[in-house]
């Protein structure tokens, strides 16, 4: 879903949302997608509500509450916006990492040993890490 979002493919991450929230109906990056394609749909508030739900679950994650508030500074809501994106957590890539729910729903895993850690004594790279959408999703005004 990721990648094909990040491609502008809203449309064809919309299945591979869904199906991980079939599976774990509070899974964070999942509700993030779904909210960015309802978002870019028109439906201000069903995203509103999946992005609310989202930082909800992952209150440590920087995705919820970056295009939450994001989507409230869009609609307006200068001051909702201000409180949310001031709130936005560092990224720190172990933090609530993403469940396998969030993989293709036809795909096994390649994936061993979980996620990569920096050297002892270096900081992460934030640098290349990707943890969740990063366009701006919804139409411009």
């Amino acid at each position: 879903a990721a990648v094909r979002f990040e491609q502008g493919l809203r449309e064809e991450a919309l299945p591979f949302a869904e199906a991980a929230l079939r599976g774990n109906p509070g899974e964070p990056l999942a509700l993030v997608y779904r909210a960015v394609v309802r978002a870019a749909e028109g439906n201000l508030e069903k995203a509103l509500a999946d992005l609310g739900r989202a930082e909800a679950a992952a209150p440590r994650r920087p995705e919820p509450a970056h295009f939450l508030g994001s989507l409230l500074f869009y609609r307006g809501r200068f001051a909702e916006a201000a409180e949310r994106l001031e709130r936005v957590p560092p990224h720190e890539p172990d933090a609530e990492a993403p469940s396998s729910a969030w993989r293709s729903p036809t795909a096994k895993s390649s994936r061993g040993g979980g996620p990569s850690r920096s050297p002892r004594g270096s900081p992460p790279s934030r640098s290349g890490s990707r943890a969740g959408p990063t366009s701006r999703p919804w139409p411009s005004s």
